[in-house]
């Protein structure tokens, strides 16, 4: 049995487990909200390569991607602008928009080899991930610095940001794309 929370720190439980008979187990977990006054937000965290039955994700941003001060990149497909299924999404937890920006995933590289199709995380496909996506962006503010070498870091942010294509169809900023992508 847990212990109840206690205190002003945010509440943290952490369950580990080792399966070592080799069958498939399943695992329940229950959260009870006993004599609480409030409704705070639930994050779950599974390391990668665990299936969860139910997901959702939005408010999946972790750190240090969901800091004001990080200019968090989504992933996108390069063939089509559609939202990769690993790119995490916002909004945070204080209720901020993240990422700030999307950027070109499931990339041809030398490493990884060439692009084979968008949409998974297996690295036959090309470079994939945010890993890919945010050095996009990291190529794009250095060029800008190279252009305007007396530009500050926020004025490069501000100046990728308002040069992007919006992808959402709804407001800018979303917590799908950002401000768009990258142009």
């Amino acid at each position: 049995g847990a212990l109840p929370q206690e205190g002003s720190d945010p509440p943290t439980e952490a369950f580990c487990y080792q399966n070592t008979t080799g069958l498939a187990q399943a695992f329940f977990f229950a959260i009870d909200r006993f004599s609480a006054s409030t409704s705070p937000r639930f994050d779950l965290f599974v390391p990668t390569g665990q299936a969860l039955r139910y997901t959702n994700a939005s408010g999946s941003l972790l750190e240090p991607a969901n800091s004001p001060n990080a200019l968090a990149v989504g992933a996108i497909c390069w063939s089509g602008d559609g939202l990769e299924p690993y790119s995490s999404q916002g909004p945070t937890i204080d209720g901020r928009i993240k990422p700030d920006i999307a950027a070109p995933a499931a990339v041809t590289s030398g490493v990884y080899g060439p692009f084979a199709g968008c949409g998974s995380s297996d690295p036959s496909t090309g470079f994939t991930g945010t890993s890919a996506a945010a050095p996009h962006v990291a190529g794009a503010a250095a060029l800008w610095k190279a252009l305007m070498p007396l530009s500050s870091s926020d004025a490069i942010r501000d100046m990728l940001q308002a040069d992007a294509v919006d992808l959402g169809g709804d407001a800018v900023p979303d917590s799908m794309f950002g401000v768009g992508k990258l142009r």
